[in-house]
């Protein structure tokens, strides 16, 4: 019963992730891939993108992301899963275990950023791991 619960819990969190109607979503055009100032642009795209599912030192609806690129062995891996995670996990033993932990629950692809704009996010997360919790 409290394992329906939890899954149920989680399915519905991954849905409301994905059927996020965030107005600075709909704003995300005016964000920059090329900026002086990557960790303000990298927090404001983590802001729209990640921060439904993603803290970058505690796990939500989705894993924690300090020390993500050191998850991942090959970052174009990483784009590919930030672009259309489902079309990883077929092919990638670490995204499929990934999936599998996270109760094979997948995270909302986000095809529309350009993979400067992901490495911005990048920056941020690593930027905030230095941040005492």
């Amino acid at each position: 019963m409290i394992k329906r619960l939890v899954t149920a819990v989680i399915v519905l969190s991954a849905i409301a992730c994905a059927n996020n109607n965030n107005p600075v979503a709909d704003n995300s055009a005016s964000v920059s891939a090329n900026t002086d100032n990557v960790p303000a642009e990298g927090k404001q795209l983590f802001t729209v993108y990640c921060a439904n599912c993603h803290n970058v030192h505690k796990n939500l609806i989705g894993p924690a992301l300090a020390g993500v690129t050191q998850r991942w062995k090959d970052k174009n891996d990483l784009y590919k899963w930030v672009h259309n995670p489902q079309a990883v996990i077929a092919n990638n033993s670490y995204a499929k275990d990934l999936f599998a932990k996270w109760n094979k629950v997948a995270m909302t692809p986000a095809p529309q950023l350009k993979d400067a704009q992901i490495d911005a996010i990048l920056d941020y997360i690593k930027a905030e791991e230095q941040v005492p919790q």
